[in-house]
């Protein structure tokens, strides 16, 4: 468990910026850290929470930016999280802004009064739950899903597998970009650097694909046809799995490609 007390700069509301130590104040003792909060919103996750524990915060708060349900959403790393040693949370819009106005309106001696208490706990289960996040154009990944589904099988019904799948929002980039490598006016791009052949909306196209896939054997409790067409187009499309090869793969394995489009173009009307 971890005690602290709590923290807002507007000055610093995204903390996408480095933040200058000289600017603000951290109330510290040797009993209670400083937590900080921040908005969702401009730069990644991994950036706010970098800049927060540069200057000694102790637990990063990010307030949601969007009504949505916080358990489902993934503070995924960019690519450059590793060195991060804080602790970082997700809050909803409606409590983070409780907090914010509380903040706002409390004297001095309110806020140092104030102590919160973070706790980190892993749920115990005799089933274990496995998601696994990645994107289609990961050979990387593929490899280990290939090498894993083995491991699955033999574990049977004691782990809990779902495939999940990672885009990136990116709201700012310029027009070329969107066009190429997203969708929803950029809030769901993908980009494969080590492969500039494949578009990033293809990557979208099959990640979607994979997991219309997914929903639609673990139904019919028949996965292994998702792990069939996985290795399928891993293996015949030299990763660049776009519609040609995607169709390919689902007449090789005799699934109906119509319906899985169908599931693909549902899913952009969410």
């Amino acid at each position: 468990m971890i005690m602290g007390t709590l923290h807002f700069f507007p000055d610093y509301e995204y903390a996408c910026e480095d933040i200058n130590e000289k600017t603000i104040s951290l109330n510290r003792t040797e009993d209670v850290t400083p937590f900080m909060i921040v908005r969702r919103g401009d730069c990644s996750f991994v950036q706010k929470v970098r800049n927060m524990e540069n200057v000694g915060v102790a637990v990063a708060i990010i307030i949601d930016n969007r009504p949505e349900m916080i358990d489902e959403i993934l503070m995924s790393d960019d690519g450059t999280g590793g060195g991060i040693r804080i602790p970082s949370m997700l809050v909803g819009t409606n409590d983070g802004d409780k907090l914010v106005d509380w903040y706002r309106n409390a004297s001095p001696q309110d806020r140092q009064q104030l102590v919160l208490m973070c706790e980190f706990e892993m749920p115990m289960h005799e089933i274990v739950d496995v998601d696994f996040w990645f994107t289609s154009s990961s050979d990387r990944a593929i490899d280990f899903l290939e090498d894993f589904n083995k491991i699955e099988n033999q574990l049977g019904s004691k782990i809990n597998f779902r495939p999940r799948y990672v885009f990136w929002e990116c709201s700012n980039c310029d027009a070329k970009y969107m066009e190429n490598d997203c969708y929803g006016g950029g809030k769901y791009c993908a980009v494969e650097s080590s492969n500039a052949n494949i578009k990033g909306r293809d990557i979208v196209q099959e990640d979607l694909r994979q997991l219309c896939l997914w929903d639609k054997f673990s139904k019919q409790n028949m996965t292994e046809q998702w792990w069939n067409y996985v290795t399928r187009v891993h293996s015949t499309c030299y990763s660049v799995i776009n519609e040609d090869c995607s169709r390919r793969a689902h007449q090789f394995l005799d699934i109906n490609y119509d319906e899985t489009m169908k599931c693909v173009a549902n899913s952009f009307s969410v």
